[in-house]
């Protein structure tokens, strides 16, 4: 082997050393020191957890204990009161009893037994402290009652007394079954002269025994009366289906007024008889 070969090959065997050098990182880019940056590793990539929604921890209520009301303490007195007598107004949004201007903490008061309502009671349990259960009622800052009769049996002397007693006001539900059930074989039709004959029955009924069936006449006692209860979807979708053609009330006291529909008319309706019924046999 000649000078100028064996001069060539050791300047690839050079070349290739350096080119190694380079590439294992021990020697810098400027080819004059061999001096090694250190090997930094791989940032490892950073995943996000992922979120998991946990529903809130309900924080553990007390159990509740039956706790006997001593009626010992809330005898009803032996003397018979007046009834009261209470004129609402409105003035704007405010409203009014005899013209002091009233916020209004009601209660409603169900005189009925366990698992019983309006619809479904054929009386009030003979025991019942009405004077007891409405002084305590008061005591918690209640200023009015609101009672659902459905039968005028529901209606008894004793809490009339009582809440004339405690000067304590009452607002009255004439209560009708809220799937349209006349008993008789209606269901599911507000508007079916049966159901609609049966309510009005159910209001001379109970307006008659507010003015006259009981030991005196307790009517302005009542501060207003409410007509019926919660109605079914099915019943009123119901109705409304069964008569398309009636889109409005008009009555003496009380209209539904056009654009209205089947179920709403027949609310105005028995609310209006209310009103026609009592004037026209009481005057007020």
């Amino acid at each position: 082997m000649n000078k100028r070969y064996r001069s060539h090959s050791l300047s690839w065997i050079l070349l290739l050393l350096l080119v190694a050098l380079q590439v294992t990182g021990l020697t810098g880019c400027g080819g004059g020191s061999f001096e090694s940056e250190p090997l930094l590793p791989e940032e490892p990539e950073i995943i996000d957890p992922p979120v998991v929604i946990r529903p809130p921890v309900k924080e553990k209520q007390p159990e509740l204990t039956e706790t006997a009301l001593d009626c010992s303490l809330y005898p009803m007195p032996s003397t018979t009161a007046d009834a009261a007598s209470y004129q609402l107004t409105f003035e704007g949004v405010k409203m009014h009893i005899n013209g002091v201007e009233t916020l209004i903490k009601g209660v409603g008061f169900e005189p009925f037994g366990p698992g019983e309502s309006p619809g479904s009671a054929d009386g009030v349990p003979d025991s019942m402290p009405y004077f007891c259960m409405l002084s305590k009622a008061k005591e918690a800052g209640v200023n009015l009652t609101y009672t659902a009769y459905g039968e005028i049996e529901h209606m008894v002397e004793d809490h009339f007394q009582a809440a004339a007693h405690l000067q304590l006001p009452m607002g009255m539900g004439i209560w009708f079954s809220g799937d349209a059930n006349n008993y008789q074989g209606v269901e599911g039709d507000f508007q079916a002269p049966a159901f609609k004959e049966h309510v009005m029955g159910g209001i001379e009924s109970i307006i008659d025994k507010l003015h006259q069936g009981l030991s005196q006449d307790y009517s302005e006692q009542v501060l207003y009366i409410n007509i019926g209860n919660e109605m079914s979807d099915w019943a009123v979708s119901n109705t409304n289906r069964l008569h398309p053609e009636i889109t409005s009330y008009q009555g003496e006291y009380i209209s539904a007024p056009e654009g209205s529909n089947a179920t709403e008319a027949f609310l105005a309706e028995m609310a209006d008889y209310v009103k026609q019924y009592e004037m026209d046999h009481y005057g007020v």
